[in-house]
């Protein structure tokens, strides 16, 4: 298992840690899903990822989802949270960023949405007239 931080001298992670590296991840669920899809794309794919096409080989459903541990992703919400200019995806650790930065903006997006006053949700009207 490669050093995680190699710069300071006594504070590297190793195989040992490995338990209290899953600990921590684990408090944070998106951290774990992450690592999963990590996982998967080590499996189905290669380096560059080209597009949303080439992700949706991530998925372990015919309904192209991603499921792990109760929380699912589709892709509707991959095209929504992950901006077309993070194409192509050269490497596993611009994968890994691209995704937590994904993560980011569904969360800022998610927040924004719950910030909304109910009402301002049913202003416009259904069938506006012409």
């Amino acid at each position: 298992m490669p050093k995680l931080i190699d710069k300071y001298p006594g504070q590297q992670f190793d195989e040992k840690d490995f338990e209290i590296l899953m600990k921590v991840i684990k408090l944070h669920p998106e951290l774990e899903l992450i690592a999963y899809a990590t996982k998967q794309a080590r499996a189905k794919l290669t380096y560059p990822i080209k597009s949303y096409r080439d992700l949706a080989a991530l998925s372990n459903t015919k309904a192209k989802t991603l499921s792990f541990r109760g929380e699912t992703i589709n892709m509707k919400q991959v095209r929504m949270f992950i901006p077309k200019d993070f194409f192509p995806i050269e490497s596993e650790d611009q994968f890994i960023i691209r995704m937590l930065i994904a993560f980011m903006i569904g969360h800022t997006s998610h927040q924004k949405e719950a910030e909304l006053p109910n009402e301002a949700l049913f202003d416009a009207p259904l069938n506006p007239k012409p």
